[in-house]
C-alpha cells in the first residue's frame, strides 16, 4: 500500500485514547463525479470542526480484490481518506471512490466518442428493462431485444464500413489519386483490400472483447466486410464477363399493338383480344446495380418548378448541363466504390424501415398492454425500453446527420453529387424534425420539473399527517411528456420512410407533386442543415464541461446494468462494472474496520452511490461477517436516491422490494431528499425505516453543502 501522508498528526493505524469514541465514515459519491476526493471535500467542508481539532489527509492506493485488466502490475485504486481528532472522538472518513471503473474524458473529440457509447449503451437499459417488465410478455420481450439487435449489429456496422468508405475515397480524391477510384485496374482492388482490412481489424476486436453487444457488432462489421469483398469481386466478374452472374428470372410485359380487324365499331362479342407478350430477363448484380443508381439518382434530380425554370448544374469538366442531364450525370459517377457502396446504403434503408416498424410495434404493444391492466384495476408497471430504444435511434440519426451534412457541404461533389451520402442519412426535413424533438426535450428536461413538480407544498407538509402517504405522485426519472416526445419520433420516421419507399416504387401511389415540393425544400434547406450541425458542434464545445458530467452521469448509470454475457436466468447474468465497484466498497469498508477498529460506522451515499450502499450491504451476499458487526452500530444515509424511483419502476426484478432491517447490514436508514429532485425521490412512506427527510427544492445536485441537509449530516456524524 503506497501512502501519502499530509497535515499534522500522527498516521492510520495509530492507537488513540480509549476514551476517545471511534467513527468510520464511508462516503458513496453519485454520478457524474469524476475527481477522487471531490465528494469527501464537500462533505468535510459542511461539517463544523471543533477547536483544536487535528486533522490528517491522506490518500492510498488500494489493491482492488479482482483482478479487472490485462497489466503485469496489480490493479489499484485511489482511496482519500481524512482523519480528524477531538478530546472526545476519533472519526475517520473515507471515500468509496468508483468513477474511474468508467473512464470518461474530458477532450472535445473524446467526449463525442463517449457519446456515441453511450447511445449504444442504450441497448443494456432496453434489454435489461424488458427481461423484468415483459417477464410475462414473450411478444414484447422478444420485439425489445430484436430491435437492440438490428441497432447494435447490422445498422451500426453498415453505417460504420460506410463512413470508413466515404473517408478513404474523399482521401483519395483530396489528395489526386482520384483515378485509384475509376481506373478499370484498381477500381475494384483497393475495395477487396479495405474489405480484407476492415474484416481482420473487426474480427481481431470481435476475439478481444467479451461484453455481448460489442461482440455482436464487430460479428456484424466481419459480416458486412466479407459482402462488400463479394459485391466487388461479382461486379468485377459481371463486368468482365459475358457469362455473368444470375440470382434469378426477372419477367418483364413487352408492349405489343394490337392489329384491327375493321374500323367497326367492336363489340363484346367481336372484339379481338391480344395476349400480353413478356420478355425474361437475367438478375445480375449490374442490373441491380443499375436498378440502384437509377432510385438514388432520382432523389437528387431537382424536380417540377427546378425543370420548368432551366436550372442547372456543373459537370466533372466544369462545364454547365441542363437539369433534365442531372440524373444521367450522377448514374455516371455512381461506379467503382460508390457503386458498392451504393449496396451497403439501400440495405441500410431496408434494416431501417424494419427496425422502425419493429419499434413502434413495442410501442403500440406497451400502450395497450398497460390500457388492458388499468381496466382490470391493476398498476401497470412502467418500461424504459420504449423510450430507451427511441431515443438511441434519435440521437444516433442526429449525429450521422451532422456528420454526413458538414461532409457534403465541404466537399458537395463527392460521391455522384450528394447522391449517395444523401441517401445515406435520410432526407434533410426528416433530421429537421429530430432537432426540433430533441429541442423539445432538453426545454422540458430543464423546466418541465420545476414547473410541474416544485409543489407549493412544504417539506414538513410533504407527507399526509395521518397515512404517512407522500402528498406528491411519483415523479419518474422520464415523464410522460419527455416519453411521448421521445417516443413519437419513429412512428414519424417510419411514415416519412415509407412515403419515399413507395415514390421510389411507384410514384403514382403517393400525390408526386407534393412529395416533389417536400424533396425541393429539403435541398433548398441543405445548408441551413450544415448549419445546424456546425452551431451543434460549437455548442458541444463551448458547453463540453457539462456536456461531459450529463453523458458520465448516463455512462454510470449504463455501466451499472452493463452486462458482460446475456444468461436467460437473471441469476446467472454477469455485471463487471457493478461487481468492481462493489468489491470496491467492501474492500475499502473491510480494511479500514480492520484497522481503525470503530465503534460505530456510518454510510454517507448520493445519488446512484445509494444503489451501490444497499446492494453493498444486502445480507444475502454476505460480504461483511459477524465480527466486522459485533459491538459496532451501523447507520446508512442516503440523499437523492433513486432505488424505488429508478430502479423499483424500470428494474424491478432485483430491486423489488425496499430492503427491510433483515436484508441489510443496518441499524439505522435515513434518507434525505428534495421535494423538486427528478432523480431521487422518497423510498417509501413517513415511517420509522428508513426515516424521510424532506428539505426544499434545489435539483439533484450538491446535497452536501446544502444548508438543510448539513444539519442532519452534522447531528447524525458529529453530535458533540
Amino acid at each position: 500500500m503506497i501512502t501519502c501522508m499530509s497535515g499534522p498528526g500522527d498516521g492510520l493505524g495509530i492507537g488513540v485514547p480509549a476514551r476517545r469514541k471511534k467513527k468510520l465514515i464511508l462516503v458513496v459519491h453519485g454520478v457524474g463525479q469524476l475527481e477522487p476526493g471531490e465528494t469527501l471535500g464537500l462533505l468535510a467542508s459542511g461539517l463544523e470542526e471543533a477547536p483544536g481539532t487535528e486533522t490528517t489527509a491522506a490518500t492510498h492506493q488500494v489493491l482492488e480484490g479482482t483482478r479487472f485488466s490485462h497489466r503485469k502490475g496489480p490493479d489499484l485504486f485511489a482511496c482519500h481518506t481524512l482523519r480528524r481528532k477531538t478530546e472526545k472522538s476519533d472519526d475517520l472518513f473515507a471515500e468509496v471512490y468508483w468513477a474511474d471503473v468508467a473512464v470518461m474524458g474530458i477532450g472535445f473529440v473524446q467526449i463525442l466518442l463517449d457519446l456515441f457509447q453511450v447511445i449504444l449503451g442504450l441497448g443494456h437499459l432496453v434489454r435489461e428493462s424488458a427481461d423484468h417488465v415483459y417477464a410475462r410478455k414473450p411478444m414484447l420481450h422478444m420485439t425489445a431485444s430484436i430491435a437492440v439487435w438490428l441497432m447494435h449489429g447490422p445498422l451500426a456496422a453498415i453505417n460504420s464500413v460506410v463512413l470508413i468508405t466515404a473517408f478513404v475515397a474523399m482521401f483519395m480524391e483530396l489528395s489526386g489519386y482520384s483515378h485509384i477510384l475509376t481506373h478499370d485496374s484498381t477500381r475494384f482492388f483497393w475495395p477487396t483490400v479495405l474489405g480484407f482490412g476492415l474484416m481482420f481489424i473487426a474480427g481481431f476486436f470481435y476475439l478481444r472483447t467479451g461484453r455481448y453487444l460489442i461482440k455482436h457488432f464487430f460479428r456484424s462489421m466481419v459480416a458486412i466486410s466479407i459482402a462488400l469483398i463479394a459485391f466487388t469481386q461479382i461486379l468485377h466478374r459481371d463486368l468482365g464477363s459475358e457469362d455473368p452472374l444470375t440470382f434469378g428470372v426477372l419477367e418483364r410485359e413487352v408492349a405489343a399493338t394490337a392489329p384491327t380487324k375493321s374500323d367497326a365499331p367492336q363489340t363484346p362479342d367481336t372484339a379481338f383480344f391480344v395476349p400480353a407478350l413478356t420478355e425474361q430477363i437475367p438478375v445480375t448484380l449490374a442490373l441491380i446495380g443499375d436498378w440502384s443508381r437509377g432510385l438514388i439518382c432520382d432523389w437528387v434530380v431537382v424536380q417540377s418548378k427546378s425543370k420548368s425554370e432551366g436550372a442547372k448544374t456543373r459537370s466533372e469538366d466544369g462545364a454547365k448541363v441542363e437539369i433534365t442531364d442531372q440524373r444521367t450525370h450522377c448514374v455516371k459517377r455512381l461506379v467503382g466504390i460508390y457503386a458498392l457502396s451504393m449496396f451497403l446504403v439501400l440495405a441500410q434503408w431496408l434494416i431501417w424501415l424494419v427496425l422502425l416498424s419493429v419499434t413502434t410495434v413495442l410501442l403500440f404493444g406497451h400502450f395497450f398492454w398497460h390500457l388492458q391492466v388499468r381496466a382490470r384495476g391493476y398498476h401497470a408497471p412502467p418500461s424504459l425500453a420504449p423510450v430507451a430504444l427511441s431515443a438511441m435511434m434519435m440521437f444516433w440519426l442526429l449525429i450521422l446527420s451532422c456528420i454526413w451534412a458538414v461532409m457534403i457541404f465541404l466537399y458537395p461533389d463527392f460521391g455522384g453529387h450528394r447522391a449517395l451520402f444523401i441517401s445515406a442519412f435520410h432526407p434533410v426535413y426528416v433530421n429537421w424534425l429530430i432537432l426540433i424533438l430533441v429541442l423539445l426535450v432538453a426545454t422540458w428536461c430543464s423546466f418541465g420539473p420545476e414547473l410541474l413538480h416544485a409543489r407549493k407544498i412544504p417539506p414538513e407538509r410533504y407527507f399526509n399527517e395521518k397515512t404517512g402517504a407522500p402528498r406528491s405522485p411519483p415523479r419518474m426519472i422520464v415523464a410522460d411528456p419527455i416519453a411521448m416526445v421521445i417516443m413519437a419520433c419513429p412512428p414519424l420516421l417510419l411514415i416519412v420512410m415509407m412515403i419515399l419507399t413507395l415514390r421510389t416504387v411507384d410514384g403514382s401511389i403517393m400525390n408526386a407533386t407534393m412529395i416533389d415540393e417536400v424533396d425541393q425544400l429539403s435541398r433548398e434547406y441543405f445548408d441551413e442543415l450544415f448549419l445546424s450541425a456546425v452551431l451543434l458542434g460549437v455548442t458541444l464545445y463551448l458547453l463540453r464541461d457539462r456536456i461531459a458530467t450529463g453523458i458520465s452521469i448516463a455512462s454510470d448509470i449504463i455501466n451499472y446494468m452493463r452486462v458482460w454475457k446475456w444468461e436467460k436466468d437473471p441469476k446467472k447474468r454477469v455485471y463487471p462494472q457493478r461487481d468492481r465497484i462493489e468489491g470496491r466498497f467492501i474492500v475499502v469498508a473491510e480494511t479500514l474496520i480492520r484497522r481503525h477498529q470503530p465503534d460505530e460506522v456510518i454510510i454517507v451515499a448520493h445519488s446512484q452511490g445509494t444503489v451501490i450502499a444497499l446492494d453493498a450491504l444486502r445480507k444475502s451476499k454476505g460480504h461483511f461477517v459477524d465480527e466486522q458487526r459485533a459491538g459496532r452500530r451501523w447507520t446508512l444515509i442516503t440523499m437523492g436516491s433513486p432505488y424505488t424511483h429508478l430502479y423499483h419502476n424500470y428494474f424491478p426484478g432485483p430491486y423489488y422490494d425496499v430492503p427491510d432491517r433483515s436484508d441489510i447490514y443496518a441499524d439505522r436508514w435515513i434518507n434525505i431528499f428534495r421535494i423538486d429532485d427528478f432523480i431521487g425521490t422518497h423510498i417509501g412512506h413517513n415511517t420509522d425505516w428508513p426515516v424521510e427527510v424532506p428539505v426544499h427544492c434545489g435539483g439533484h445536485s450538491f446535497y452536501w453543502v446544502d444548508p438543510p441537509v448539513k444539519d442532519v449530516l452534522h447531528r447524525e456524524i458529529s453530535p458533540d
